[in-house]
């Protein structure tokens, strides 16, 4: 489970720095593959929801993994802004930084092999690359990209920087469960949602550290906005 946790901040973040020449918005679905000792623990992750949302210059990540917990991860490139917004059965907590300070943290944890793949596929009409990530404790990820959205990384260095373009699907496979999530909506345009990009910490979230959050500090203050 610790590792699963690890893996899906790592994929908030990734998709978080991939700011987009133009503004949209993805929907994934996520499927679930559990085997007969992890079907209970899967129980957990039914309803879970990814989506990003991205401008040219700043994009926010959100996730609900059942009901165990929410994130929502967003960046602001123009001031190198980041926050990362956490809720659910251990309560809530607000990590304010900035990308530059998060990406040191993220490579001195898990590191992968990348291997891009000949096989091909098309997801909601568009060509898709896949890449294999493998890591030295057996954690394997597939990743199905396309060029046709292009991205770029406003000058920051991502978790895996050796794909090509923005992911379409994605597989994590790790403590006997496999999540799959798979584009079900693109929109070329930002929805109508007030704050949609609002960097300030909610009343009531835990503010912590960089390296709280990493497991080496105390919690320190509590927002009253």
């Amino acid at each position: 489970m610790k590792t699963l946790f690890a893996i899906i901040f790592a994929l908030l973040f990734y998709c978080s720095v991939f700011g987009q020449q133009t503004e949209g918005h993805v929907l994934y679905e996520v499927e679930l593959e559990a085997s007969l000792e992890t079907s209970q623990i899967a129980d957990l992750y039914k309803g879970s929801s990814f989506e990003i949302y991205f401008s040219e210059e700043q994009s926010r990540t959100d996730m609900n993994i059942g009901d165990l917990a929410k994130f929502s991860c967003r960046a602001n490139y123009a001031d190198d802004g980041y926050l990362l917004l956490m809720s659910g059965l251990l309560g809530k907590r607000a990590l304010p930084s900035t990308v530059s300070k998060i990406n040191p943290y993220l490579a001195n944890t898990e590191s992968y092999m990348v291997a891009r793949s000949q096989e091909t596929k098309t997801i909601m009409g568009h060509e898709c690359n896949k890449y294999i990530l493998k890591s030295s404790k057996g954690v394997e990820l597939i990743y199905w990209t396309t060029e046709e959205i292009k991205a770029t990384l406003h000058g920051q260095s991502a978790v895996y920087y050796e794909m090509d373009g923005l992911p379409l699907q994605f597989e994590i496979m790790s403590d006997g469960l496999k999540l799959i999530f798979t584009a079900s909506q693109i929109d070329r345009f930002l929805p109508d949602i007030p704050d949609l990009f609002d960097m300030s910490v909610p009343e009531g979230y835990e503010i912590i550290s960089e390296k709280v959050f990493f497991g080496k500090e105390i919690p320190v203050r509590v927002a009253n906005n």
